[in-house]
C-alpha cells in the first residue's frame, strides 16, 4: 500500500512577515482584524520544518501514541497567527483512522512562543476544513469548522461553543 504524505496548506497574512516573529501592530490595544481565512488541509501541501515537526510530536505525543499507523506521519499542518502576536502557530489535523470519523479528523493547535512552540497543544474537534475568523475572544481568533459549524470561541483556556459548557 502506498503511503500518502499529507502536510500543510497555509494561508494567513502573518505568513507575509519576513521573519515570522515581528509584533502585530495595534491601536489602543486592538489589532486590525484580518479577513476570514479558510484552511483546507488537503491542498497545496508544504513540508513542516524539523523544529515544527519536533514541536508537534512533543505537544501531541499522547495522541500520536494512539495512531493506528504512526510511521505514516499521521497529520497535516497549516500555519495561522491565532493570537495576533506576529508568530504563526501550528494547526494540526490528524490523518489517522484512530482520530477520524464522518465529520472529519480531530487535531491540535501548537502555539508559537517567543522561544519556539508551546509544549502542550490545544485540542480541536473533528473537522474537514477550518476557518480562522476575524473576531477575537480572550486574545484568540474564533474558529469555524467545515464551513457551517457554530462559532468556536476561546474562553481563556480552550475553544468551545458558547452556551455548550456549564
Amino acid at each position: 500500500m502506498q503511503t500518502r504524505n499529507v502536510w500543510l496548506w497555509a494561508l494567513l497574512p502573518a505568513l507575509a512577515l519576513a521573519a515570522g516573529n515581528a509584533p502585530a501592530s495595534s491601536s489602543a490595544g486592538e489589532a486590525a482584524a484580518p479577513a476570514t481565512v479558510k484552511i483546507n488541509f488537503g491542498k497545496d501541501a508544504i513540508k513542516p520544518t524539523p523544529a515544527q515537526t519536533a514541536a508537534i510530536r512533543r505537544a501531541a505525543a499522547e495522541d500520536i501514541k494512539e495512531f493506528n499507523h504512526p510511521e505514516q506521519g499521521g497529520y497535516a499542518v497549516a500555519l495561522a497567527d491565532l493570537n495576533d502576536d506576529g508568530r504563526s502557530g501550528l494547526l494540526v489535523q490528524y490523518d489517522d483512522m484512530a482520530f477520524c470519523g464522518s465529520s472529519g479528523c480531530s487535531g491540535v493547535i501548537v502555539l508559537a512562543t517567543p522561544h519556539g512552540y508551546a509544549g502542550e497543544g490545544i485540542g480541536l474537534p473533528n473537522f474537514t476544513t477550518l476557518a480562522v475568523l476575524s473576531a477575537v475572544h480572550h486574545g484568540m481568533h474564533d474558529l469555524q469548522y467545515n464551513g457551517n459549524s457554530p462559532i468556536w470561541k476561546w474562553n481563556g483556556k480552550e475553544y468551545d461553543v458558547p452556551g455548550s459548557m456549564p
